[in-house]
């Protein structure tokens, strides 16, 4: 089947894949002038430990799956906001098919200033004291990136990949700008011939993408959900079935798992006094896949809900939780074993880590 993504050039020359020029550019991106340029010098993340774990953002695809509920359009969008104020030199598409943008902007005012979201969205006159620098500040932030984020939603109608690929050359332009595409969720987007089922839906969509990134040097960062009744325990790569395009064209694949929606007396929840919060979730982020770098395992991160925003927890803790999480397996067999770095394991798909 032909693809709908159709490269600017009229034809492939096979002079183009000469060994020498490939070997000369190899040492240019890793010794020469082109090292601290994009796609060889990748973006840095505000998650400094998830930073290391995964080499930072590059031209690959990167994808967060969980049931519903479980924060990845917030961990998406946070990613994208933080992206951009940690690399002035990058943009971001973030392109909504599951909420309007204007929902996703208080998200954005709210996480840049830390202020409540309820103010954002309806600011009154009896919290202006406490919350109104707080908002002007996610204001401030938000405006300084007007330039280089966009959010694009369905409000002018549905969007397929033909689109997806006109904004990413409207803004990229004729410069290598570092650009990282937001897909939320991914398997929304529309094809001219639309495959039967999720499972032909997910290895055409994956497949494009994968093309996508590689031939206009950007990041793709994709959502999708799990199948139904994950989210009642910790996920595994089987509830990922269903979508092999991403268990196999993925290059980063993360699970994200909060046990506090399922179980009040998780140790998964802490107070934390002095905040708006004073309960705040730590979630779970299983890199079950991840060939930009050699670590597969869990990361934890608290969630502020009245702001909208996740903070990364530290090595210290990581290793606390992991050893805590695999103390709560021994006593519970009906869930899926979990080893030293507090990963989940399902042994007949773990050639995707490959």
């Amino acid at each position: 089947m032909e693809s709908l993504y159709k490269p600017r050039r009229p034809r492939l020359l096979i002079s183009s894949f000469d060994l020498e020029k490939q070997l000369r550019r190899l040492a240019e991106s890793t010794l020469g002038a082109e090292r601290g340029r994009w796609p060889y010098r990748p973006l840095s993340t505000s998650f400094p430990v998830l930073n290391e774990k995964i080499d930072g953002i590059r031209n690959g695809i990167y994808v967060l799956a969980s049931a519903a509920r479980m924060g990845k359009t917030t961990f998406a969008l946070q990613m994208a906001c933080d992206l951009l104020l940690k690399n002035p030199d990058a943009h971001a598409l973030f392109v909504s098919l599951d909420q309007p943008a204007r929902e996703l902007n208080i998200r954005l005012v709210a996480m840049a200033g830390e202020c409540h979201t309820a103010y954002v969205q309806n600011p009154t006159a009896k919290d202006v004291e406490k919350y109104d620098v707080k908002r002007q500040t996610g204001l401030s932030k938000m405006l300084q990136l007007k330039s280089r984020l966009t959010v694009v939603d369905e409000s002018l109608g549905s969007l397929g990949l033909a689109d997806l690929v006109s904004f990413i050359h409207q803004i990229k332009g004729r410069k290598k700008k570092p650009l990282v595409v937001f897909l939320d969720p991914y398997y929304k987007i529309r094809l001219e011939r639309q495959p039967e089922g999720m499972e032909h839906r997910s290895e055409r969509l994956m497949s494009e993408l994968r093309s996508l990134a590689s031939a206009e040097e950007i990041g793709i960062v994709a959502t999708t959900r799990l199948s139904r009744g994950a989210g009642l325990q910790r996920p595994t790569l089987e509830e990922l079935e269903e979508q092999p395009g991403v268990l196999y064209d993925s290059h980063v694949l993360g699970l994200l798992y909060c046990d506090a929606f399922n179980n009040g007396d998780t140790p998964f929840l802490e107070w934390e006094w002095g905040t708006d919060d004073v309960m705040v979730p730590i979630f779970e982020l299983d890199l079950c896949k991840n060939k930009m770098g050699a670590f597969s395992g869990r990361l934890y991160y608290r969630f502020y809900t009245s702001y909208s925003k996740f903070k990364e927890c530290s090595e210290l803790e990581i290793d606390n939780y992991n050893r805590m999480l695999m103390n709560l397996k021994v006593h519970d067999k009906s869930d899926p074993i979990v080893d030293e770095t507090g990963s989940c394991r399902v042994d007949h798909i773990d050639e995707t880590n490959t």
